[in-house]
């Protein structure tokens, strides 16, 4: 490309190195990269179309591009994802907060007052999108998130001081309620545990089985390891009247249905995704 080249002209030239390398939604991810290299919001692209880039901005560019074109997510090059339209922090240590699981939030509106205080419980923060969005959209609630990841609470630190809940967002290191009393003391826990059977490793994206953390996806053969071991630890911990909310692999409704029940658990609803699928457990006592 050469150095007369205006915005437009590279767009072009990014989407065609994309689509190349057999990388979806080459549009946006040229937009996303160039605004990035540009500091600017995408929406300032058309208003720049005809500029040319200057030197540092073309640097950034082309180290960004090389990294999107390695399957590096874009969430990882750019530094954030946008979660309940807020945007989040992203960094390898953590998982890419999914816009599937934003259905965790619709549920609990749906079924919480407004003024709800908890207690209650993140199990698998990871980035803190879900814990941190609990916390914004009540503005009464005290959290506790947890990971087993030290690294990802520093992810899940960041994004709570970003949002400006640290004081209602307290960050613990642990596996799953094990640190917790068998006391029915939590009014909501909300859990994603990992729930990836581990031997689709091989046919994966490469932007997830390559980048993103493994303790965060993959729950061993069949995908249920960590579920078989997190809900017998949730009824004895959930308050009378509490709710469950826990999402799973699609195709694994029913077993996770019935490993609930058999755990102690009361089947409220399984929730449909954005796309159909059926994603998401509601379960209480």
């Amino acid at each position: 490309m050469n150095a007369t080249a205006t915005i437009r002209d590279i767009i072009v030239d990014v989407r065609d190195q994309l689509s190349r390398a057999n990388i979806d939604d080459t549009r946006l991810t040229a937009e996303l990269l160039l605004s990035f290299a540009l500091g600017c919001d995408r929406s300032d692209l058309l208003a720049k179309s005809r500029d040319p880039m200057d030197a540092p901005s073309r640097a950034r560019l082309d180290a960004a591009l090389a990294r999107r074109l390695s399957h590096e997510p874009i969430e990882y090059i750019t530094g954030w994802r946008e979660f309940y339209s807020r945007r989040f922090i992203c960094e390898p240590a953590a998982l890419i907060p999914r816009p599937e699981t934003e259905g965790f939030i619709d549920e609990c509106k749906k079924r919480l007052p407004k003024d709800f205080a908890g207690p209650a419980i993140d199990l698998g923060t990871g980035a803190g999108a879900l814990a941190i969005t609990l916390a914004l959209e009540f503005p009464r609630l005290c959290m506790i998130a947890t990971d087993i990841s030290a690294s990802a609470l520093g992810v899940a630190r960041k994004n709570a001081q970003l949002h400006k809940v640290e004081k209602r967002v307290a960050l613990a290191c642990g596996d799953w309620l094990t640190a917790f009393a068998p006391r029915k003391q939590f009014g909501l826990i909300v859990a994603n545990p990992p729930y990836v059977d581990s031997g689709y490793a091989p046919i994966m994206h490469p932007e997830v089985r390559d980048h993103e953390p493994h303790v965060a996806l993959f729950g061993g053969h069949g995908g249920y390891d960590q579920i078989k071991r997190l809900l017998p630890q949730v009824a004895p911990r959930l308050a009378p009247g509490g709710i469950y909310i826990q999402e799973f692999a699609a195709g694994h409704a029913d077993e996770v249905a019935a490993m609930a029940e058999r755990a102690g658990l009361k089947v409220l609803e399984i929730v449909r995704d954005f796309a159909g699928i059926e994603r998401t457990l509601v379960a209480g006592v």
